[in-house]
């Protein structure tokens, strides 16, 4: 999986990983929220899917932001319980990738 990151940088999945880890041991003693998100939206023959991961340092205000954006080609309808189940699937994902990787 690849993201890009706030200057638009593409970065593979485990260098998204290390600089989170770095980002945190930069000032380990400060407060951090990690948020990871999901949403879709249907375009004419597709479903755009996003991902964001955001981690902010509560204490400096400095965050760490991540992305994700992919197309899916989807003939027909594509109901509202199908795109919340992929959304969710995709959060899951990238929440167990980070808590394997113990950032």
């Amino acid at each position: 999986m690849y993201f890009k990151n706030s200057k638009r940088e593409v970065l593979h999945i485990n260098n998204v990983l290390d600089e989170l880890q770095a980002f945190v041991e930069n000032s380990p003693e400060d407060k951090y929220d990690l948020i990871i998100g999901s949403d879709s939206q249907r375009v004419k023959g597709s479903v755009n899917h996003a991902t964001v991961i955001f981690l902010w340092n509560l204490n400096s205000r400095k965050f760490r932001l991540f992305f994700n954006k992919e197309k899916v080609p989807h003939r027909g309808g594509v109901d509202i319980v199908h795109r919340l189940v992929t959304e969710t699937a995709r959060s899951l994902e990238v929440a167990h990738m980070l808590e394997e990787s113990k950032v």
